[in-house]
């Protein structure tokens, strides 16, 4: 049975899509749930997780959402170009696996893959 892929053309010329729409209940529940026993945590403990005291005044709470966001898009960037960079490879060894599949009559086992995706690219496996 052929697994089912993403769409790796798609995610090497425009990257990885991003989830629109609302968020689930059950994923703010977790959150709100999370949340509160963060609440229920000793003092020193929630201190330690939290590592550095809460903004005050209007220029500090700026400068804390700023660096936020910045590290945020940055992360974003920095996972966008992996999975471009990333996207060839996956959807040629898609085909490859498609190949075989077809080649073999069934699905192929993670070894043949393997093995042939290094005959491939000219690494030629040792006889033991």
């Amino acid at each position: 049975m052929a697994r089912e892929s993403p769409d790796w053309t798609r995610i090497e010329k425009y990257g990885m899509p991003l989830r629109a729409g609302a968020p689930r209940l059950k994923v703010v529940l977790l959150g709100w749930a999370l949340g509160f026993l963060g609440t229920l945590l000793p003092e020193r403990l929630r201190g330690w997780l939290r590592r550095r005291t809460r903004p005050v005044g209007a220029a500090a709470i700026a400068a804390a959402v700023l660096r936020r966001v910045a590290v945020s898009l940055t992360l974003l960037v920095i996972f966008d170009r992996f999975f471009r960079k990333w996207a060839p490879t996956v959807r040629r060894m898609d085909d490859l696996r498609t190949r075989l599949e077809q080649e073999l009559g069934r699905e192929p086992t993670h070894d043949e893959v393997l093995r042939a995706w290094l005959e491939e690219h000219g690494y030629h496996a040792r006889s033991t």
